[in-house]
C-alpha cells in the first residue's frame, strides 16, 4: 500500500464519529506497516490533542457511553496508540518538528535566547541554518505524543471544565502506569529499549549557547542519564544505561513539570509581536491547577514509595525528582498565589499549595482518594524534618501570600470562610509548628559554611543542627536567591501582620453573625423580578440558614486556632469597630504596617474586592456571563463618562422624571478604596461615587434564560419572537413607573 493511499484512507476515518474513528484507526495499525504511517502519526496527534480535538476535556469520565469507552481504550498506555508510537519509535532517525511557539511563553522564550534547562532540550532544538535562530524541536515519536497530550490543557479557548472530565481520567491512568507507587516497582511495560540521542546537527551548531555549562544535572547519574554524547559509540549499546528500562517515566516527568509548572513571571516585559505569538497566559485556568495538583500528589506517592534496600534505577529516580524540581514546583505556586484573579477558584491553587507541603497525608498510594484525607489530621512525625527544612519557603513564604491574600476576601462566604479553614487545618496540625520552629531556629546557628553551603565547620557542636541550618539556608538561596532575607512564621514581624488578619476574622464574624441572625428573623422570601435580576442578595448567592450558622462557627473555630498557634492573646472581649481604630502605635507607623500586609510582594497592585469597594469592579460570578459583563461595563463607563453632568442633574430633579432616573440609575455611594499617600504607602480612604448607569445586571444568565423562555412562548402562540422581549421590558417600565410614584 502506498503513503498516499494509507493518507488518504486516514484523512477518512478521522472524518468519522469517534467511535468509528478508534475502530477504524485500531485495524489501520494492524493492517499497515508502521512505516507508512510514520507521515500520518502527526496528523492523528493532531486530531486527538488538537483544539477541540476528541472532546477529552468537555467529556464527563462519570458519564459512560461506548465512544467514551472506545476513546479510553484506544489512548490507553497499553492501547493501538501507544503501540503504534513503539513501533515508530524503533527507527531512531524518525524525528518530528514542534513549532516553539505552541509551547508555553516563559520556555519558548529561554529556548530562543539560548537560556536551556537542561541538556536534554540541547540534543533536540532545532536551529534554523538561514536565520541562526531556534524554530522547533526535534522529537521522537512518544516524545511528540506526550508534548501534544500536555500541550492540550494549555489553550485558553477551551472552556474550562469542572465535571470529572475524561483528560483528568487520561492523566490519572499516565500517571499510574509510568510512574509506578508499588514499593518494588517493576519496569514500565512494554519493553521498548532506550537509544540516547547524538549531539550533532543543533547542539553543534551553536556550542557557545545551546551547550552551555550552566545546564543543570540529569535526574539521574551525571554520566548516563539526558546527555550521553560523550561517549556515544559505546552508550548506543550499552547494558548499564540507567535509562534503559525508565527513560519513559523520565520524559514524561521533565515534560510534563516544563509544560504544567512553566508560570510565565514576566509577561509584562514583553514585546507585543512575542506576546500574540504565544497561546498561553500567565494565570493558568482552574482545570490546569486541578491537573497539577493531582500531578504533585502522585508525585509524592511515586518519591514516597522508593524502596530503600537494593535500590533499583527507579528508586534512584523517585528519591530524586522532588528536589530536581521542586524549584519549578515553588515559582509555579508562589507566581499563581500571586496574581491568581479574585473569585472562588483560588481554592483550587491553594489546595495544590497545601498538598504539596503536606507529603505525610501520600505515604500509601492504596489510600489514594479514598483515606488520604483522613491522614490529613494526624500529628506530623519528625521524620519529615528534613523535607520542611529542605522546603523551608514553601511554608513560611507563601504562608504570608495566602495571609494577605485571605486579608483582601470577604470572609463571611461560605467558600471564603472554607478556604481559611482548611489553612488553619494545616497550621494547626500537631508537631508541625515545633518542627517549622526548629529548622528557623537552625538559622540561628553559629556556623562556618561555605558560599556552596556544601562544607561545614568540623569543629562546630551540633552537627544536627548544622545539616538542617545547610538544607534550609540551601532552599532559601535556591527558592528565593541569594540576597533574600527569610522572615520566620513566628517571627513578631509575621505576627504582626496576623494581628491585622485577626481583626478582618473579627470583622468578617461580625457581619456573618448579623447575617445569620436577619435570616433566621426573616425567611427568605424571593420576588419575581428578584429571581430574574438577582438583586436579592449582596453576593448573588443562595445560603440557607444552615450556611449562615457554619459561616459563624468556621470563623470562630479559625479565630481561636489562629490565635493559640501564635500565641496572640483573645481580643474577642474588645468591640470590632475599637479593634479597627486602636492601635498601640503612631498612626504613620499603623499605615506602614496595614500597608505591609495588602501590600502585593510582586509590585502587583490588583484591586481590593471588599464589600465596599466599586461595585462595578466585583469579580465575575459564576451567575454572570463574563463577556456580557465585560461589554456593558464598558458601554456603562463610556456612557457615564460622556453625559456624567447630564446623569447628576435628572438625578437630583424632584418631579416624575427624576424619580425615574433614580430608580433606574445607581444612587451615590460611598466606597472605600486603597490609595498610596506621599511616603508611597497604601491607605485606606473613601471616595464617593456620584449617580450613575448600571448595566451588569442585564449580564445575568437567569434574566437571559427567563428572556429565551418569554420568547420560546412568543413562538408557541404564534406571536413574534420580538413579543416575547416586549413584554418583559414593558412590564419592566411599568414596575419602574409605579415605584416612581411612590417614591
Amino acid at each position: 500500500m502506498r503513503n498516499d493511499v494509507v493518507s488518504f484512507r486516514v484523512q477518512q476515518i478521522l472524518n468519522q464519529p469517534v467511535l468509528l474513528r478508534c475502530q477504524e484507526l485500531t485495524n489501520l495499525f494492524n493492517e499497515v506497516d508502521s512505516k507508512l504511517l510514520k507521515e500520518c502519526y502527526p496528523v492523528i496527534l493532531e486530531n486527538i490533542f488538537g483544539s477541540p480535538g476528541w472532546g477529552l476535556r468537555i467529556t464527563d469520565r462519570n458519564v459512560m457511553s461506548m465512544e467514551k469507552e472506545a476513546a479510553f481504550k484506544f489512548l490507553d498506555p497499553m492501547g493501538p496508540l501507544f503501540g503504534l508510537t513503539y513501533k515508530l519509535c524503533s527507527d531512531f532517525y524518525l524525528k518530528y518538528e514542534l513549532p516553539l511557539n505552541l509551547l508555553p511563553a516563559k520556555l519558548t522564550r529561554d529556548l530562543e535566547k539560548g537560556v536551556l534547562i537542561n541538556s536534554w532540550y540541547c540534543e533536540r532544538i532545532f536551529v534554523d541554518p538561514q536565520t541562526r535562530r531556534a524554530t522547533a524541536l526535534k522529537l521522537n515519536p512518544f516524545e511528540l505524543l506526550i508534548f501534544r497530550f500536555a500541550l492540550h490543557l494549555i489553550p485558553h479557548t477551551q472552556r474550562d471544565v469542572w465535571l470529572e472530565s475524561m483528560y483528568l481520567q487520561l492523566v490519572e491512568r499516565y500517571l499510574c502506569h509510568f510512574l509506578p507507587c508499588q514499593l518494588q516497582s517493576a519496569p514500565v511495560e512494554p519493553h521498548v529499549p532506550y537509544t540516547p540521542l547524538s549531539v550533532q546537527g543543533a547542539c553543534l551548531s551553536q556550542p557557545s549557547v545551546y551547550c552551555s555549562p550552566v545546564s543543570k544535572a540529569s535526574l539521574l547519574k551525571p554520566a548516563g542519564a539526558f546527555n550521553q554524547s560523550s561517549g556515544a559509540t559505546t552508550s548506543l549499546h550499552s547494558q548499564h544505561n540507567p535509562l534503559a528500562e525508565i527513560w519513559r517515566t523520565v520524559h514524561i516527568i521533565h515534560i510534563l513539570m516544563d509544560i504544567w509548572l512553566s508560570y510565565d513571571d514576566e509577561k509584562s516585559s514583553l514585546s507585543p509581536c512575542l506576546t500574540k505569538s504565544s497561546s498561553v497566559s500567565s494565570i493558568p485556568s482552574a482545570e490546569h491547577a486541578r491537573m497539577v495538583r493531582a500531578f504533585l500528589k502522585h508525585l509524592h506517592y511515586f518519591a514516597n514509595s522508593a524502596c530503600s534496600t537494593n535500590p533499583s534505577d527507579m528508586d534512584e529516580m523517585k528519591r530524586m525528582v522532588i528536589p530536581m524540581y521542586k524549584s519549578k514546583i515553588y515559582h509555579f505556586l508562589s507566581g499563581c498565589i500571586k496574581s491568581w484573579p479574585y473569585d472562588h477558584s483560588f481554592r483550587i491553587i491553594m489546595e495544590a499549595w497545601l498538598s504539596y507541603i503536606q507529603p505525610w497525608r501520600y505515604t500509601n498510594y492504596a489510600n489514594y482518594g479514598i483515606r488520604e484525607n483522613h491522614e490529613s489530621g494526624k500529628p506530623v512525625d519528625r521524620r519529615w524534618l528534613t523535607f520542611i527544612a529542605e522546603h523551608l519557603p514553601f511554608y513560611g513564604c507563601i504562608f504570608e501570600q495566602i495571609l494577605r491574600r485571605l486579608g483582601r476576601i470577604d470572609l463571611s462566604i461560605l467558600k471564603n470562610a472554607i478556604m481559611l479553614h482548611r489553612v488553619c487545618r494545616l497550621i494547626s496540625l500537631e508537631q508541625l509548628k515545633s518542627i517549622i520552629s526548629e529548622v528557623e531556629e537552625s538559622l540561628k546557628l553559629k556556623s562556618v559554611v561555605s558560599p556552596n553551603l556544601r562544607y561545614i565547620d568540623s569543629t562546630a557542636d551540633n552537627s544536627a543542627g548544622l545539616k538542617i541550618q545547610v538544607a534550609a539556608q540551601s532552599a532559601i538561596s535556591e527558592l528565593e536567591g541569594q540576597l533574600f532575607v527569610y522572615k520566620p512564621m513566628f517571627s513578631h514581624e509575621i505576627t504582626y501582620q496576623v494581628r491585622h488578619f485577626l481583626r478582618e476574622v473579627a470583622a468578617s464574624r461580625t457581619k456573618a453573625e448579623s447575617l445569620f441572625e436577619e435570616q433566621k428573623k426573616k425567611p427568605r422570601s424571593v420576588g419575581f423580578w428578584a429571581v430574574i435580576f438577582g438583586f436579592d442578595d449582596d453576593h448573588a448567592e443562595e445560603y440557607t440558614v444552615d450556611d449562615r450558622r457554619r459561616v459563624v462557627d468556621i470563623l470562630k473555630n479559625c479565630y481561636v486556632i489562629i490565635c493559640s498557634v501564635f500565641e496572640i492573646r483573645d481580643m474577642e472581649a474588645e468591640s470590632v469597630s475599637d479593634m479597627l481604630n486602636r492601635s498601640t502605635f503612631s498612626p504613620d507607623e499603623s499605615s506602614l504596617g496595614a500597608s505591609r500586609l495588602f501590600d502585593s510582594p510582586s509590585g502587583i497592585s490588583p484591586v481590593v474586592p471588599k464589600p465596599s469597594g466599586d461595585p462595578e469592579k466585583r469579580p465575575i460570578c459564576s451567575y454572570e456571563i463574563a463577556w456580557l459583563v465585560r461589554m456593558f461595563h464598558d458601554i456603562s463607563s463610556h456612557f457615564n463618562r460622556e453625559y456624567h453632568f447630564e446623569i447628576q442633574s435628572v438625578h437630583t430633579r424632584e418631579d416624575l422624571v427624576g424619580r425615574v432616573a433614580r430608580q433606574v440609575l445607581q444612587p451615590p455611594t460611598t466606597i472605600s478604596v486603597y490609595e498610596r499617600n506621599r511616603e508611597g504607602y497604601k491607605v485606606r480612604t473613601e471616595k464617593v461615587l456620584p449617580a450613575r448607569l448600571s448595566l451588569r445586571g442585564l449580564a445575568n444568565a437567569k434574566l437571559l434564560f427567563w428572556l429565551v423562555v418569554s420568547c420560546t412562548l412568543a413562538a408557541l402562540f404564534g406571536f413574534h419572537y420580538i413579543t416575547g422581549l416586549c413584554v418583559p421590558f414593558l412590564a419592566f417600565c411599568a414596575y419602574i413607573f409605579v415605584a416612581a410614584l411612590r417614591d
